[in-house]
C-alpha cells in the first residue's frame, strides 16, 4: 500500500466512530459500481457477439433457400438449353437442306422454306425469351454463390469453385447438387 493509503486508513478511526463504516460502505459502493459497469460492459459484448451470430445464421438460412431453390431450377434450365441446341442445329441451312433431301428420297409432302422449317422448332421471340431467363437466372445464381462463398465454410465453397467451373452453372450433376445441398445445410450453425 502506498504512504498516502496508509495515512487515511489510520485517520479513519480517528476521525469519529461514524466515519470508518462510512467510508467502507463508499469504497464497497465505488467498488460495486465499477463491477457493475465492468459486468455490463461484458453483458453488452457477449448481447452483441450473439446478435451478430443471429443475423449471420438468419442470412444463411435465406441464402441456403436461394441455392436450393436454384439448384431445383436447373433441370428447367437444362431442359431449354437442349431445346436452344436442338433448335441452333435444325436451323442449320445445311440441316435443312439434308432433310429435304431426305424428304425427297422418303416422298414425303411438305414444301417447307427455310424459315417456315426453322419456325417449326422454335420461334425467335421464344429463343430470345429464353435466353433472356437463363442470363437472369445466371446473375442470380452468380449472386448466390458469391454470398454463399462469403456467409459458408470452405466445404461449400469447394463445391461451388467446381460448379462454377464448369460451362454452364445448370449442367450441374445430381452429385453436385446433393454436395452442394449438404454442405450448406453442415455448415449453417458454424459459427
Amino acid at each position: 500500500m502506498s504512504s498516502n493509503a496508509t495515512h487515511i486508513l489510520t485517520l479513519v478511526p480517528a476521525l469519529s466512530p461514524i466515519a470508518g463504516p462510512v467510508l467502507a460502505a463508499l469504497i464497497t459502493g465505488v467498488g460495486g459500481v465499477l463491477l457493475g459497469k465492468h459486468l455490463s460492459d461484458k453483458s453488452a459484448k457477449e448481447q452483441l457477439k450473439k446478435s451478430v451470430t443471429l443475423e449471420i445464421i438468419q442470412q444463411r438460412i435465406r441464402l441456403a433457400e436461394r441455392a436450393v431453390h436454384m439448384v431445383h431450377r436447373a433441370n428447367y434450365f437444362q431442359i431449354q438449353h437442349e431445346r436452344l441446341e436442338h433448335a441452333r442445329w435444325f436451323s442449320r441451312p445445311e440441316t435443312y437442306r439434308d432433310l429435304t433431301n431426305v424428304f425427297d428420297e422418303l416422298k414425303l409432302q411438305g414444301d417447307f422454306t427455310l424459315k417456315q422449317w426453322q419456325d417449326r422448332f422454335m420461334a425467335e421471340e421464344e429463343i430470345l425469351s429464353i435466353y433472356k431467363e437463363t442470363i437472369e437466372a445466371t446473375a442470380e445464381f452468380a449472386a448466390v454463390a458469391n454470398l454463399c462463398g462469403l456467409y459458408f465454410g470452405p466445404r461449400t465453397r469447394n463445391v461451388l469453385d467446381k460448379i462454377t467451373k464448369g460451362d454452364h452453372w445448370f449442367l450441374i450433376s445430381m452429385e453436385e447438387r446433393g454436395d452442394l445441398i449438404s454442405s450448406l445445410f453442415e455448415e449453417m450453425y458454424d459459427t
